[in-house]
């Protein structure tokens, strides 16, 4: 029996583990090429065999584990990008056996219908040839009745929330939809903690889909394990829509696969070519030592279908070193106000170390239509260039914009072109800022998104080291009603068509124009802040808040 009881404790390690993290943060391809049906054939056996109680626990996760995936699942078909990432993020082949088992297995009438929506995408091509003979195993007829077939996730809408955190307290996955249907915004951003070598260092990376990608992931893996392409750009921050916190002279080598100093300025890089974590307690006893391991926080999270959705995640821990403190708090919050169809990202931080210079990076397919661009490499299709722009960028052929919420202009580099797609600013020495380009292993894919542009636009901050910048992208389709001020207070508002965000800090009570009557407000106050008072005129009105943000609409009238 020593065999058997191997195996069945190894089993239970893997259940702790994924109900830790509720999704595989190595990436979606490895889960679902080799992992998923394995995981949950183990799963059906072992349910049979246990009592009722812990068979409605194991259960309940494989339930969150299938909507990690429906989650994750963009509205042009594919699974957004997470780790080391591979063809099957298309959801051909691979995934109608695991959702048809993971179906038969919960009774629940999501995975039939998600079932028949990857059977009505792909067709025969939904189940890969080799596998078929599984279909008797994993199929359950009697639940396939109905024979509607879903051409997009639209069957969802009443029946899931729009806003969901997967491995809440450990993995960190959130995700903000406007709702499920074909021309629904989606939007993901995570910031957990790391626990496999294929994962990339990635807090605080988000990405936007809004009938087309408007945010990419600027990861490829394609057999470069040990290439520049993936060691010196995929794996790394610069790859993300997140922070750079970049300070020359660092020396970042994590092991002897890095033999040069490519220093990016991006995030703890702490096992990319093998971690040896052998257990959930494993995991947890070296976190204590290396607090890295931990990662970001979800420090606040709230939502209301159709209304709002707000995620804030404390970032400090994935750029500190224990010889090296980089900020004390570094913070970012993602906002979205879906029946605007705008997204928010509002970036904090207070004890930046002398000398850096902090980048929030954007990844596009889009070209930006920036103020005579200098150009010090190429040129400006295919090239990188400096930029001093107002605070409105345009995109080409596209009506969404960028608009920097707390600042007259920007100032950036520009990275164009699949050429010049992995070139890095590399931190050599405090008078030596290097161009290198990391694409030796890169193969350009059609199960990547492929950016074709990469800006790196330069956070300011203040001499104590601090900073709060925030952007909106501003996804309507036409010049529709937007303003911004900052009261004498300082606290900010942002008023749009039929909203008004209001940013208020540890102030609990704002002073509204009459215009703003009829309008929806949404508060972001300090996490402390339990109630705010709002005055109109003559007229006002508490209001309270949850873990600082609330949400009500105008008129009021006297309390």
């Amino acid at each position: 029996m020593p065999l058997h009881n191997a195996a069945l404790k190894h089993f239970n390690e893997a259940l702790a583990a994924m109900e830790m993290t509720e999704g595989w943060p190595n990436g979606f391809s490895y889960w679902i090429n080799n992992r998923a049906l394995i995981f949950f054939m183990a799963a059906a056996a072992y349910i049979n065999g246990t009592d009722a109680p812990r068979k409605s626990e194991v259960l309940a996760l494989l339930e969150r584990i299938g909507l990690w995936q429906i989650y994750m699942t963009r509205p042009d078909h594919r699974i957004a990008a997470i780790g080391d990432e591979g063809p099957r993020t298309d959801l051909k082949d691979e995934s109608s056996k695991v959702i048809d088992l993971l179906a038969k297995l919960t009774k629940n009438m999501v995975f039939v219908d998600y079932s028949k929506y990857l059977r009505n995408l792909h067709g025969a091509q939904s189940y890969y040839r080799g596998h078929r003979w599984l279909f008797p195993l994993v199929y359950d007829a009697s639940l396939y009745e109905s024979s509607e077939t879903p051409s997009d996730l639209s069957f969802l809408n009443g029946v899931l929330p729009h806003t969901e955190v997967f491995g809440r307290g450990y993995y960190n996955q959130v995700v903000m939809r406007s709702g499920w249907s074909a021309d629904s915004l989606f939007l993901q951003i995570r910031g957990g903690g790391l626990f496999s070598h294929h994962q990339h260092y990635d807090a605080g990376h988000f990405t936007l889909f809004n009938r087309n990608p408007v945010a990419l992931d600027g990861a490829v893996y394609t057999n470069n394990y040990y290439k520049d392409s993936r060691l010196n750009y995929s794996i790394r921050s610069v790859a993300k829509n997140t922070i750079l916190l970049p300070l020359a002279g660092e020396t970042v080598r994590p092991n002897r696969f890095f033999t040069e100093n490519v220093n990016l300025g991006g995030q703890n890089i702490l096992f990319p070519t093998g971690s040896a974590i052998r257990s959930v307690s494993h995991w947890h006893n070296l976190s204590e030592k290396k607090p890295a391991l931990l990662g970001a926080k979800l420090k606040r999270m709230r939502a209301q279908d159709s209304h709002f959705s707000v995620a804030e995640f404390d970032l400090a821990q994935s750029y500190n070193r224990p010889d090296m403190r980089k900020v004390v708090v570094l913070t970012r919050m993602a906002i979205l106000l879906p029946t605007e169809k705008v997204v928010v990202i509002h970036d904090q931080a207070s004890g930046l170390l002398e000398g850096i210079v902090p980048k929030f990076i954007l990844h596009t397919s889009a070209k930006p239509l920036l103020s005579e661009p200098k150009v010090l490499s190429g040129n400006q299709q295919h090239g990188i260039s400096t930029f001093v722009h107002g605070a409105t960028i345009e995109f080409d052929n596209q009506k969404w914009k960028l608009r920097h919420l707390t600042s007259e202009f920007i100032s950036g580099t520009v990275f164009s072109g699949q050429h010049y797609r992995y070139s890095v600013a590399n931190y050599v020495s405090p008078d030596n800022l290097r161009f290198d380009n990391q694409s030796d292993g890169a193969q350009i894919k059609s199960w990547f998104d492929n950016p074709s542009y990469r800006l790196e636009m330069n956070i300011k901050f203040d001499q104590a080291g601090q900073f709060n910048h925030m952007v909106m992208f501003d996804l309507r389709d036409g010049n529709e009603e937007f303003e911004q001020y900052n009261t004498s207070d300082g606290q900010k508002l942002v008023n749009l068509k039929n909203h008004v965000l209001i940013f208020s800090g540890k102030r609990d009570v704002v002073q509204l124009p009459a215009a703003y009557q009829g309008k929806s407000i949404l508060v972001v106050a300090d996490e402390e802040v339990d109630a705010i008072t709002v005055n109109i005129e003559d007229k006002k009105k508490n209001f309270p808040l949850i873990n600082g943000i609330g949400y009500f609409q105008l008129p009021i009238e006297q309390d």
